[in-house]
Order: structure tokens, then C-alpha cells, then sequence
């Protein structure tokens, strides 16, 4: 990546929308029209499942200009839109940051140390049995 990349990337996180709690069968052109309100749109973005084409329930919206998205997050949950299930879920609306990526959740490793804390008490519980 470039300097001028960088600073393109950056300029455009200035002019986004993370959009969360979307419904996995919403189109890009719902969005478009829930949202045109807040300025014009460049680009809509859906994250989508690369082998089921669903949608995963979040998205991304790029507006023309950075004060569109002020107008937007004052929409956060303020939008509902219905699911497949026809319940109407609130639309959250976050800025746009740049994160460092988080390690990947170890679940297994802590489901190891949760099972050998349980085995040490066992153990502790059965030698304090068998003292008299």
C-alpha cells in the first residue's frame, strides 16, 4: 500500500457508515433508500457469506460527502427494517474506524484450562475425603 492509498482509505472512512443488526435477505437498494436522506450515497456495501451469498447482517455505506455521516449515526436505531421472520429489527449506525486486528477467540484453550481447574478441585476434594 501506497502513501496515497493510506490517505485515500483514510479520507473514506471520514465519508462511512458501519451498519449493523441488518436483516440477512436486505438489498443494497433498501439501504440506499433508508439512508438517501443523509446525503448522497457513493457506494452501499454488503458483507455476504462467500458460498451462500446470505448476508451476514452488516454492511457498509459511502457517502459523497463527510457530513452525511453525522446525519446518519443520528439514525442509529432509529431505522427498522424487517427481517425474513417480518419482526422489524433497529438498524444500528456506527462510524467508521480503523481497529487493529483481535486474535482469534481461543475457545477450545480455555474450554481445557475451565476443564483441568474442575479436575485440580476434584482431586482436592477426593485426597480431603480421604484424610482422616
Amino acid at each position: 500500500m501506497d502513501a496515497g492509498s493510506s490517505a485515500r482509505s483514510t479520507h473514506e472512512l471520514k465519508r462511512s457508515v458501519f451498519l449493523g443488526n441488518l436483516p440477512f435477505n436486505v438489498q443494497e437498494e433498501t439501504l440506499r433508500q433508508q439512508l438517501s436522506c443523509c446525503g448522497e450515497i457513493e457506494n452501499v456495501r454488503l458483507v455476504r457469506d462467500a458460498a451462500t451469498q446470505h448476508g451476514k447482517g452488516f454492511g457498509y455505506i459511502l457517502f459523497k460527502e463527510a457530513g452525511a455521516v453525522e446525519v446518519a449515526i443520528g439514525l442509529h436505531e432509529k431505522i427498522s427494517l424487517p427481517g425474513p421472520d417480518k419482526k422489524p429489527r433497529a438498524v444500528r449506525v456506527f462510524r467508521c474506524t480503523t481497529t487493529p486486528p483481535q486474535p482469534p477467540h481461543n475457545r477450545h484453550r480455555r474450554r481445557a484450562v475451565a476443564r483441568a481447574r474442575t479436575q485440580a478441585v476434584a482431586r482436592a476434594v477426593a485426597r480431603a475425603q480421604r484424610q482422616p
